[in-house]
């Protein structure tokens, strides 16, 4: 992974798996907030994606002045938002 980024959008819905474990093999070369993006939205898609890292989750279609908000809330404050050995930060609301 290249050491330059900041931010990762994660889709959950692979064709092959799910983006849940990616995320943790990328989390394990350099901690970075990850964004789940995904078209589910019941609680347990919530509290899985949480559980695999994800700091932030966001449904499709997405829309850009939300993400945007998001993104721009990710680098204001980036250590309160990088997750922890135990998943992401739950105080870190999803973005609808």
């Amino acid at each position: 992974m290249n050491r330059d980024v900041d931010v990762l959008l994660v889709d959950l819905g692979l064709p092959d798996g799910d983006g849940c474990d990616p995320l943790r093999e990328l989390l394990s070369i350099k901690k970075v907030p990850a964004i789940a993006v995904t078209g589910f939205s019941m609680t347990q898609d919530i509290e899985r994606s949480r559980a695999a890292g994800f700091t932030a989750y966001i449904t499709k279609p997405l829309q850009v002045p939300e993400l945007r908000e998001m993104l721009t809330n990710l680098k204001l404050d980036r250590t309160a938002l990088l997750p922890d050995s135990a998943g992401a930060d739950p105080s870190i609301q999803p973005v609808r």
